[in-house]
């Protein structure tokens, strides 16, 4: 299987946007998910419990976060622009790195590049974060009814 990034565009969904409801749905089947995948992956797969376990924060990060952001359009498309965003400077890091690694055979991968993704993607995935806050807040106050 190849692997693939997706653009998304702002419009995409048709304006629709994410109900409570599903939003608790999503997050608590997500993270139920999560917890299988950990269990699976340190008896099966042998993985270190810790390893494990900062790949299931990470992801449950996400399954928390993204279903809240979505309960508006506001913060659904600064969601997408941030994820967006993201996947530029990755492809316009790969490019970068491409060009950096030609011809160097057997010499080292240079880490500095995963060490500026980092930052991107705390950022980027900050702003889902923010939105899944401010939209949680606002069903907790009884805005979305």
């Amino acid at each position: 299987m190849i692997g693939h990034v997706h653009l998304l565009h702002e419009s995409d969904g048709g304006g629709k946007t994410v109900t409570p409801r599903q939003a608790v749905a999503i997050s608590l089947g997500g993270l139920g998910v999560g917890i299988v995948m950990v269990i699976l992956a340190c008896t099966l797969l042998l993985e270190p419990f810790g390893e494990a376990m900062i790949y299931f924060g990470i992801a449950a990060y996400v399954v928390l976060a993204f279903p809240w952001a979505c309960l508006d359009q506001k913060g659904r498309r600064a969601v997408i622009r941030a994820n967006n965003r993201l996947v530029y400077f990755f492809i316009a890091l790969t490019i970068l790195l491409l060009i950096l690694e030609w011809g160097k055979e057997g010499k080292p991968f240079q880490r500095w590049a995963a060490y500026a993704l980092i930052p991107v993607a705390v950022a980027s995935y900050s702003i889902m974060g923010f939105y899944a806050v401010v939209n949680f807040r606002r069903w907790r106050h009884g805005e979305f009814r």
